[in-house]
């Protein structure tokens, strides 16, 4: 899905690779800003998260931005 409005989700990734990505998504001007919060698991949730929200700076394809969040886990092979 293609948008230009305000994005809005839940990063189970680690967040120095979170903020990486979003520092670079930032300096290649495909969004303007973002904000967010680290949130730790409550009891009945199984991980910690990041709650998020971005602006895009132009269209953007969100297929293309959740394969640009892929974080590779290295206790799990594949």
């Amino acid at each position: 899905m293609q948008t230009i409005r305000i994005i809005s989700n839940i990063s189970y990734n680690t967040l120095e690779f979170f903020e990486t990505k979003i520092a670079e998504l930032t300096a290649r001007r495909i969004i303007d800003w973002a904000y967010w919060a680290y949130h730790l698991a409550d009891e009945d949730e199984l991980k910690d998260h990041i709650h998020f929200v971005l602006k895009p700076s132009k269209r953007l394809e969100t297929a293309d931005l959740r394969d640009f969040f892929k974080e590779l886990d290295p206790t799990h092979e594949k």
